[in-house]
């Protein structure tokens, strides 16, 4: 069976009806953005910036797209832990400083980083993600993390492919 070749920036972005226009107009700061309109037509690229770091901006001006309105995903087990009632003085404190932590860095931008570094570990562009992480190198837990995360779900799906073949789709044995 022959693998498929990996879609490019352009195929994806078609497929959700987006262009890609690339600017020297940005700040310095912005990578890119996503067009404002209540039905974005474009993400503005700064030219200014690094390939490397284009690319990641895209994959997260995407990931802002598909995900807009949609609240990020809570942690319910540290929900759990941090908004329990304690009685000590020391665990009150301690679960207030990971309220703020978890509140402050697992928002949003967090879940638009870890969508563009997996669509760049899944599109093959390791050159580009190794690129991005000299510069940004408080990325690489999280770049770790994408790609355990990736192997599980490759190896899960594996496993229930298996599963389905050898008890067919509808649970008898073939």
């Amino acid at each position: 069976m022959e693998a498929k070749p990996k879609p490019n920036v352009e195929e994806l972005l078609k497929a959700v009806s987006l262009s890609l226009e690339y600017t020297t107009e940005l700040p310095d700061k912005v990578g890119a953005i996503l067009d404002n309109h209540p039905k974005p037509a474009y993400i503005a690229v700064n030219q200014k910036r690094p390939i490397c770091e284009q690319h990641f901006w895209i994959w997260y001006e995407l990931g802002r797209f598909i995900y807009a309105g949609r609240p990020a995903r809570k942690l319910t087990w540290a929900e759990r832990l941090i908004n329990r009632k304690y009685h000590s003085h020391f665990m009150k404190v301690w679960s207030r400083y990971n309220r703020l932590y978890i509140h402050r860095h697992c928002g949003p931008e967090l879940r638009n980083e870890l969508f563009a570094i997996t669509l760049m570990i899944q599109l093959g562009q390791k050159d580009d993600l190794r690129q991005y992480l000299e510069k940004h190198p408080k990325m690489a837990a999280w770049v770790i993390y994408c790609i355990v995360a990736l192997r599980f779900l490759h190896m899960r799906r594996q496993f229930q492919a298996a599963i389905r073949q050898l008890f067919g789709v509808n649970g008898t044995i073939a």
